[in-house]
């Protein structure tokens, strides 16, 4: 009886799997219950239990509600990121696209209008707006190709420049031609942004009286803290800058080494201010109209710049010079 009960005790502990038939207990190094193969303790450290359900739930409110899986929330936020690169690459471009106004030609009617400017309209705007008159300077004749040269320095950017390349081209067209003239606006982040204007990168300029000599430094496309550099001067060019030009301001014009013009010829609120907001036809057409403040500051400068360059030709052309527009504007020089 007693070999009996033991053989039956016996058969019950190899049923439970507790060591020395002791039920209960798991098999030393045996796996504990509800961990995965995964959470296997790492070094000897116990591995965390996954978390009980409602072991987020703390008195008064639940904070899981509203919450979703981790790979749903990861997706969700890629997505808002995504959205974001696009929203910041779309700006980019449009603000891309307003400082890089591409160089244009301009078109043949623009041009005609700008470089034909009645004569009657020039005589009775006079001096007109332009009161600012050039700085006279002493030195040997500036001289390109034979000719008395009119040396300009500008930027693309510069909204000053273009409101004086208006008044430089009526001038210039009295004692030549300009082919290459192109169509560009002025920086859209500093003042008077996006004025309509020329660039005279490209243009060449034919006369039997004068050379003149352009130089466009930078675009109008924003680069680190400037501008994206354009053209170069020479070292010439460069001492001429430096020497009447003590702030480097744009504009710069230089009329044979006798006139320095720097900046506008106009007060600060003209010039500028008034061909600003203004289509490039809608200020061509408004030079044929002496009355308009646009005619006043363009016409106004050119005939200035035109008096300038009668000094160095030596008046000529007399048809062009002894106008009562030039002559009016000369006698401020």
């Amino acid at each position: 009886m007693a070999n009996r009960r033991r053989r039956a005790v016996a058969r019950a502990a190899e049923r439970t799997g507790a060591p020395g038939g002791r039920p209960g207990t798991q098999p030393s190094g045996a796996q504990p219950s509800g961990l995965q193969s995964s959470e296997r303790p790492i070094g000897g450290r116990p591995a965390a239990r996954p978390a009980r359900p409602g072991a987020g739930r703390q008195r008064g409110r639940t904070t899981t509600r509203g919450l979703r899986p981790p790979g749903m929330v990861i997706g969700v936020i890629s997505g808002v990121v995504v959205l974001i690169v696009a929203i910041v690459a779309l700006s980019l471009n449009s603000s891309t696209t307003a400082y890089a106004a591409p160089l244009e030609p301009a078109p043949a009617s623009l041009v005609h209008a700008v470089t034909t400017v009645p004569a009657s309209a020039l005589n009775q705007v006079g001096t007109g707006l332009a009161t600012l008159p050039p700085t006279v300077v002493k030195g040997p004749l500036l001289r390109a190709a034979g000719k008395p040269e009119m040396l300009y320095v500008g930027a693309e950017y510069c909204p000053y420049c273009a409101f004086e390349r208006w008044a430089m081209i009526v001038a210039l067209s009295r004692f030549g031609h300009f082919h290459g003239l192109d169509t560009i606006r002025s920086s859209s982040i500093d003042v008077f942004k996006l004025t309509d204007t020329f660039s005279f990168v490209h243009v060449h300029y034919t006369s039997r009286y004068l050379t003149f000599v352009p130089r466009e430094l930078y675009t109008n496309i924003p680069q680190g803290t400037y501008y994206k550099p354009l053209q170069t001067m020479t070292a010439q060019q460069t001492g001429l800058f430096t020497k009447y030009n003590s702030t480097q301001s744009f504009p710069f014009v230089d009329v044979g080494n006798r006139y320095i013009n720097v900046g506008l010829s106009t007060p600060s609120n003209h010039g500028t201010a008034d061909i600003h907001g203004h289509t490039w036809q809608g200020i061509a057409r408004a030079l044929s109209h002496p009355s308009t403040s646009i005619a006043q500051a363009v016409l106004g400068a050119a005939n200035q710049l035109t008096a300038e360059i009668c000094t160095v030709t030596g008046g000529a052309p007399r048809s062009v010079c002894r106008t009562p527009g030039v002559t009016a504007a000369a006698s401020h020089l």
